[in-house]
């Protein structure tokens, strides 16, 4: 169940990064899919609104993907979308839609949103800032990524 307030915690990526690693595959695409799963548990349909960053430029842009349940087709669809249309968004995004940003640079938000970043002294760790309480989330989405071959496979 969603409730509007902000909640700020710290997920342990070590072992996703070491599964992402294993299948050659990129961090972000996975997390994205994780919280896909996580947020359209039971009757909800959420799609993801994901923020995209330019290493050259440092630009930053959305793009979006429709809710996808299977792994592989939601990792190519990222991949198709990332290179077909880059920080340009593409057309259709429906109302209902987490946004996901790649800081804390949001503030009150009229949808489900959550950012992430790096942590200053530890480079497994990500602090997470969500606009919205979700029952529970801190200890299913580390248990999610600790578990990611789980959600990942067919």
């Amino acid at each position: 169940m969603l409730k509007n307030m902000a909640e700020i915690f710290y997920l342990d990526i070590a072992k996703l990064k070491a599964f992402v690693e294993r299948r050659q595959l990129m961090l972000y695409p996975v997390l994205l899919f994780l919280i896909q799963r996580l947020f359209n548990e039971g009757e909800n349909r959420y799609h993801l609104c994901y923020e995209v960053f330019q290493e050259n430029s440092g630009d930053r842009a959305f793009q979006w993907c429709a809710f996808q349940d299977d792994f592989e087709g939601f990792y190519q669809r990222f991949l198709h979308d990332f290179l077909l249309f880059g920080r340009s968004l593409k057309k259709g995004m429906p109302s209902n839609v987490i946004k996901v940003f790649l800081s804390h640079q949001f503030g009150e938000a009229d949808i489900p949103a959550i950012g992430f970043l790096p942590c200053e002294t530890h480079e497994l760790l990500l602090q997470v800032k969500i606009s919205c309480q979700y029952e529970n989330l801190q200890k299913r989405l580390q248990y999610m990524c600790d578990n990611a071959l789980f959600y990942t496979k067919k």
